[in-house]
């Protein structure tokens, strides 16, 4: 049998909120899969944990949206049971156990992890409410426990792993050859337990570090032993010491200090190190230091600029979860709105005085109308009756009375009555001139009023009219957004979210001079190790005129071959397991993407920088939805087992918790058929596992067939139900049980094909 591993089962009693001793018997792939469904609250992610604390004395799986918060919530509780606690008599003592039972190859690894408590009289503080809550205090192993109680020392460790040959019929401790902390390192190193142990949390956000991808490609493949020997290699390739000559003494001086900024060591050979504090998420972190030179300090600077990454991206989400993201934008938009306004007053003020001015100065024209249209009515019928012009009805009468003859041809003779009348004639002529002046006014007012009367009333009244409409209706609705936005930025009043953009600003600028710092160190870097081979081959050519010197420049010759083959061996294969990974992982995430023609390539670089190309050509690795790189990540995991051999268990939480439809019934699925030889075990919601999948509008032939009939479909699958252990009244008392189930099919109208999980 290969070395293969995979779980056989978990114990658990008295951690957390499991109450009393329960157990899990995981099935073998061959087997099928193994699902433990329960609610939120109920304790998957603390499953999860419990198996993390069993081995690797850590609890880093969340419930929430932040790991963090998370771990130090777990730290703040009491990592024992709190019922346990209080039934327990004072002077009892009180167990916490994990036992993890694991095989690799042949053998059989029980890996057991205690805490056993004395319970004394524990020390509470009364509340505002009269209630009472049991104080806890730290232990010096990393938990908390409630005050008044007593950690006991045990004999030998309250972590002790045993193991069980093919042959053997008992297990026997490994601690007498091997510190229990070493066996886990052979078992499963810890190194690894972030791509076997998976929570949504970690399947979200991994694609922010590429230190992620290289650890996955690199230590799965074990490609880390290559880079190891190398190490140890490069160690023993040691410059020779002083005495052979002058030359070679300068020169070999020169080579040291090459290597010890390589290796960020001091003229003593001592680790050297800055008095600037590293960047630490946490403010209560203890401080850490860079290393001043060469590819430590570089290491250093990556890791710093990863975690500024990953805190940038938690920074974005607590803004975006909170609304300060829109506070910028409405900031600017109410910048803008305000001097708009104060810009459509103007203009208001403006229109409306043009109309009111025409509305004085050419209003009278409109109002009196009427009575102008009327006289020139009369005028013109003088005119037509030849009553006008009155000019040359005078000159008419001169004429008469100067040719002393009538119209009519009769003589007019002075003092005669036809001479009287035509003077009399003219007499009544005297004053009245104006007349005339009245009828070219009329003739004027004609042409130029009356005529174009719609476009003297459209050019001076109704387009300034309309124009201020225009205006005040433009005013109001900037106005009314204007207020809008007002209201919105009330909530922004306090300091919370000030800080918060604040923070990431900050955050921002140092990761940006950290990113200078980086460039300047890969380059000195660079630099030196040019230099440091030029003053080996130096060294090289003056060994070999000493004789003495021969053995040395042999046996350098030897380590420097083998390490050229090892570097080669491990470029070779690090590039050929790449390109099998990225192009397994590609393969994989087409076949879970509800709409995978969004994305046309993926690509891992040789530097492990992670490449997701939309059609536009951007790439979009780290700005993909939680769903995504949930699915993405799964996809990779799923990926980097295939060409490396290396078989290790599965357990996944919470797997399609942000996952819609479409792509929850790509889970249910692919999976089977992605891990073809993989152990696993699922921690579910009824909601990804046996409720029905959504139908989508765009996918209308999608069936809304449940994750757990799909599995079923192509798997066995063994059941397990965590619920919440309730008292006589049927109340939750906060503790958790787990026990075998089963599916069974619901046969009422309104639910059919529903999936239930009842106990076994």
């Amino acid at each position: 049998m290969s070395d293969d591993i995979k779980l056989i089962s978990i114990e658990i009693e008295n951690y957390r909120q499991y109450y009393g001793n329960h157990k899990i018997n995981f099935v073998d792939r061959k087997d099928g899969f193994t699902v433990i469904m329960g609610k939120n609250g109920e304790g998957k992610s603390n499953l999860l944990n419990a198996i993390n604390w069993c081995l690797y004395n850590s609890e880093p799986h969340g419930v929430g949206d932040n790991v963090v918060e998370h771990e130090s919530e777990n730290k703040s509780l009491s990592i024992i049971n709190n019922r346990a606690i209080k039934d327990a008599q004072k002077d009892t003592r009180v167990d916490l156990k994990v036992d993890l039972w694991i095989q690799k190859g042949d053998t059989i690894y029980s890996v057991v992890r205690t805490v056993a408590l004395l319970r004394g009289e524990l020390e509470t503080r009364k509340l505002s409410t009269g209630d009472e809550v049991i104080l806890l205090k730290d232990d010096p192993m990393g938990f908390r426990i409630p005050k008044g109680c007593e950690r006991l020392a045990k004999p030998l460790s309250n972590f002790v792993v045993t193991k069980k040959g093919p042959k053997d019929s008992d297990f026997t401790d490994t601690i007498t050859w091997a510190a229990p902390e070493n066996q886990i390192k052979n078992i499963l190193p810890e190194s690894l337990s972030k791509y076997f142990l998976l929570d949504g949390e970690f399947l979200e956000a991994f694609w922010r570090k590429n230190k992620n991808i290289k650890q996955g490609i690199e230590q799965i493949s074990q490609l880390h032993l290559l880079t190891g020997a190398l190490e140890k290699i490069n160690d023993h390739m040691r410059t020779p010491g002083k005495g052979f000559s002058k030359d070679t003494d300068e020169i070999t001086g020169k080579i040291t200090q090459y290597e010890n900024y390589a290796k960020s060591l001091d003229d003593d050979g001592k680790e050297s190190v800055t008095s600037i504090p590293r960047y630490k998420m946490d403010p209560y972190e203890e401080d850490t230091y860079y290393h001043s030179t060469g590819q430590p300090r570089i290491n250093d600077l990556i890791d710093d600029i990863d975690k500024m990454n990953e805190h940038l991206l938690k920074i974005s989400e607590e803004i975006k979860n909170s609304g300060w993201a829109k506070k910028e934008s409405l900031d600017k938009e109410y910048g803008e709105l305000e001097k708009e306004l104060e810009e459509l007053g103007e203009a208001l003020e403006t229109s409306e005085q043009t109309f009111i001015y025409n509305l004085i100065k050419r209003g009278p024209q409109i109002m009196l109308t009427n009575a102008i249209t009327k006289s020139i009515e009369l005028i013109d019928k003088e005119i037509d009756a030849g009553g006008l012009p009155v000019k040359y009805k005078k000159l008419f009468a001169d004429s008469l009375l100067a040719s002393k003859q009538c119209v009519c041809h009769e003589p007019l003779e002075p003092g005669t009555e036809r001479t009287k009348h035509v003077e009399e004639f003219k007499r009544d002529l005297v004053g009245k001139e104006e007349y005339d002046d009245v009828a070219i006014l009329g003739d004027e007012y004609k042409r130029f009023f009356l005529d174009t009367y719609d476009s003297f009333c459209k050019e001076n009244f109704e387009d300034p009219r309309k124009t201020t409409k225009n205006i005040q209706k433009k005013f109001n609705e900037k106005d009314r957004r204007f207020t809008e936005i007002k209201e919105q930025l009330k909530p922004f009043a306090g300091e919370e979210g000030e800080n918060l953009i604040d923070k990431q600003r900050y955050i921002q600028e140092q990761r940006d001079k950290l990113n200078a710092s980086l460039r300047e160190e890969e380059n000195n870097l660079k630099n030196n190790n040019q230099s440091l081979g030029e003053e080996r081959k130096k060294l090289a050519d003056a060994l070999l005129k000493n004789k003495k010197a021969a053995k040395f420049v042999y046996q350098s010759k030897i380590w420097d071959n083998i390490a050229l083959k090892i570097d080669q061996a491990y470029n070779e294969l690090k590039d050929e397991i790449r390109i099998d990974v990225q192009n397994t992982t590609w393969k994989n995430y087409e076949r879970l993407l509800s709409n995978p023609s969004e994305f046309k390539k993926f690509t891992i670089e040789p530097d492990y920088s992670v490449y997701l190309l939309d059609k536009a050509g951007f790439n979009k690795a780290k700005n993909l939805s939680a769903g995504q790189s949930l699915l993405l990540t799964l996809a990779f995991v799923s990926a980097i087992r295939e060409p490396t051999g290396y078989k290790f268990p599965l357990i996944v939480d919470s797997p399609a918790g942000k996952v819609d439809g479409p792509n929850t019934h790509n889970i249910g699925k692919c999976l089977p058929d992605f891990l073809p030889d993989a152990q696993l075990a699922l921690l579910a919601t009824n909601k990804e596992y046996t409720d029905f999948i959504s139908p989508d509008k765009d996918f209308p032939d999608m069936p809304n067939t449940p994750v757990c009939k799909l599995f079923e479909e192509k798997i066995t699958v063994q059941h397990f139900k965590i619920e919440k252990e309730k008292d006589p009244n049927n109340e939750n008392v906060g503790n958790s049980t787990i026990v075998p189930a089963k599916l069974v099919h619901n046969d009422e109208t309104d639910r059919e094909g529903w999936m239930v999980v009842v106990n076994e």
